[in-house]
């Protein structure tokens, strides 16, 4: 969404050169239970999570009330504009964990297998928000030569997703109401 993201290996790469540039992945979820991984290569100061359609593509991410960021040098969650304790920094050769439960409007973040805060999808509990009323896309904001690297569920996980949570595919989306848009 901005022009100084560089993408490769079909997107799932994502780096820039200087400043904050923010991208949002193609997916907007208004339901259903996700998991994806985010593979830190070259982490600084970028803030990772999900986005809704509102959220302005500048800056950090997570500038509204239905949308949460975590910011990589602390561990902070970023909702409304605004940091607050969460987890803890993350370093370069992290895998970030992220679940998404849309029916509850809930998010978790989380690093090499254990969620911040103690939370628990599965449970319901200790979540980062609870506050997801409107559809969101997983999202970075990158900063100054950051370098990450996506898994939706394209490869295998480095870690086990929680019960019940799928993989971000267009296999796994709802059934869409034209079923042949091409044709229509």
């Amino acid at each position: 969404s901005n022009t100084g993201i560089n993408f490769s290996q079909g997107n799932l790469v994502v780096n820039t050169s200087s400043g904050f540039d923010i991208a949002r992945s193609t997916f907007f979820l208004s339901s259903g239970k996700w998991y994806w991984e985010v593979t830190c290569d070259d982490t600084g100061s970028g803030f990772i999570g999900v986005s809704d359609q509102d959220d302005g593509l500048t800056n950090r991410g997570g500038s509204n009330a239905t949308s949460c960021t975590i910011r990589s040098t602390n561990g902070d969650k970023r909702i409304s504009g605004s940091n607050s304790s969460y987890g803890s920094a993350i370093s370069d050769g992290d895998v970030m964990i992220f679940a998404l439960d849309m029916d509850n409007g809930k998010f978790w973040a989380g690093k090499n297998g254990t969620f911040f805060n103690s939370g628990d999808p599965v449970a319901g509990s200790n979540e980062a928000t609870s506050a997801l009323t409107n559809p969101v896309s997983p999202s970075v904001s990158l900063y100054n030569n950051e370098d990450y690297t996506f898994n939706f569920g394209q490869r295998a996980f480095a870690y086990t997703p929680p019960t019940g949570y799928k993989t971000l595919c267009s296999a796994n989306l709802p059934e869409p109401t034209i079923k042949l848009p091409n044709k229509h």
